[in-house]
């Protein structure tokens, strides 16, 4: 063992004796430098029962690799048990230690520019759905003029050309070209601009919404909008809270105490309904923010809208999306039964079911009345309400159908008794 090495540690950062040092393949120092075992010869010995020693000639050939080089370590830990740092300033190459190999240097190395150079993941905008194209190529050539049609895909189907952009620039560019033209078309809100929704339960109905955003703001959460929650009419405790995405959105779920009233902060409970219907172009699936159809009346379903409506409002309706003689959000329309075939069962709450009781038809309807005893009963005292001529009727029914089927039995036995007695 080489005398300028005062201490020796193994593969895993842990300080070993000199005696131990000698009966393992590979020891390195303080800094990780792998050191080389030698005996009073010169000869590299490895403590391998398996294995037999190697020459010094045969470890010196530079075309074979040695033991100790394939057995080199690219990261030593002095501690296995202590966690790295993470810190943005240092440098990952401190760590990597030196090794004949360059290419698996390389490549440690590539994986760690190509970790910082990582780009978080983004969400697709929502696709867009163009109406009445009849001619793609023309439809594309005009859109190539304000954007990079490589940054499009689309996709056909029976009613509409789907564009999918693939960011948000992308996303604008086709709105605001949709819009410049005379393509009727539809979307929806990106996900980068949904606000965060959450409810605030067991508030005061009367608490000013105003407040409600000033006291989540000294949180250090963006409020939008705030809305109270009723139900029939009547004034919940509970409140609508948008806010502004961003990161500690999830935060507010930590409030517990608000004007020194216990809280609770949720997600809104999701139920799975019919689709959304436009009040512009009354058809269903989408909303009024992000529709570019021509508008329909949802009375008359001409191609206008309710305040440029000039008809008397004694006038017939008539369905925009049927034409039959109803209004276009009409519960009863063909086109919304159709919808709705298609559509999931709506989740309900499951209602208790009532455990059902003979009825007692002896039961006093008079709560204050005594209960009658069993001795009261027997004695007969009690006038019972029974009309003998319906027991009668009842009787003479009975006689009279129990004859009309005895008498034809009647018939029958005598005749075969007959034949049985005949010589």
């Amino acid at each position: 063992m080489d005398g300028e090495h005062r201490y020796y540690y193994n593969r895993y950062g842990t300080q070993i004796a000199p005696q131990i040092a000698k009966k393992l393949p590979t020891v390195y120092d303080s800094k990780g430098n792998v050191i080389p075992l030698q005996n009073s010869d010169g000869v590299t010995t490895l403590a391998s029962k398996s294995k037999r020693n190697l020459s010094s000639s045969s470890t010196s050939s530079p075309s074979t690799p040695s033991h100790n080089e394939k057995k080199s370590k690219f990261f030593v830990s002095p501690n296995r048990f202590a966690s790295l740092p993470i810190d943005d300033d240092s440098n990952d190459e401190a760590f990597l230690v030196s090794c004949d190999n360059s290419s698996t240097v390389n490549a440690v190395r590539n994986c760690i520019s190509n970790q910082q150079h990582a780009k978080p993941a983004t969400t697709l905008p929502p696709p867009i759905y163009v109406k009445n194209v009849s001619d793609i190529t023309l439809f594309k050539n005009s859109l190539s003029s304000m954007i990079d049609i490589n940054r499009l895909s689309f996709k056909a189907t029976r009613l509409y050309l789907s564009v999918r952009p693939k960011d948000a620039d992308s996303f604008d560019a086709v709105i605001n070209f949709l819009r410049e033209t005379s393509f009727g078309y539809h979307s929806f809100l990106p996900s980068h601009l949904r606000p965060f929704r959450v409810v605030i339960k067991n508030l005061h109905h009367t608490t000013p919404t105003p407040d409600i955003s000033e006291a989540l703001a000294t949180l250090g959460h963006t409020v939008t909008r705030v809305s109270n929650i009723s139900k029939r009419n009547i004034a919940l405790p509970l409140f609508y809270v948008d806010l502004k995405p961003a990161e500690n959105n999830n935060d507010i779920f930590n409030v517990s105490s608000l004007f020194h009233t216990l809280v609770k902060i949720e997600k809104p409970y999701k139920v799975n309904r019919i689709p959304p219907q436009c009040h512009n172009c009354q058809e269903y699936g989408h909303t009024r923010r992000f529709c570019g159809h021509r508008p329909r009346y949802v009375k008359c379903g001409c191609d206008h809208l309710t305040s440029e409506c000039s008809k008397d409002s004694s006038c017939p309706a008539k369905c925009a999306l049927c034409g039959g003689d109803h209004t276009a959000n009409f519960k009863g329309c063909p086109s919304f039964k159709t919808l709705r075939k298609y559509q999931p069962s709506i989740h309900r709450m499951p209602q208790k079911l009532k455990p059902s009781y003979p009825s007692n038809t002896n039961s006093n309807p008079n709560p204050n009345s005594k209960p009658k005893s069993y001795a009261h009963v027997l004695s007969g005292s009690e006038n019972n309400n029974i009309n003998i001529s319906d027991i009668e009727t009842l009787l003479s029914k009975f006689f009279l159908n129990f004859t009309a089927i005895i008498n034809p039995l009647i018939s029958l036995l005598s005749t075969a008794l007959n034949k049985i007695n005949l010589p």
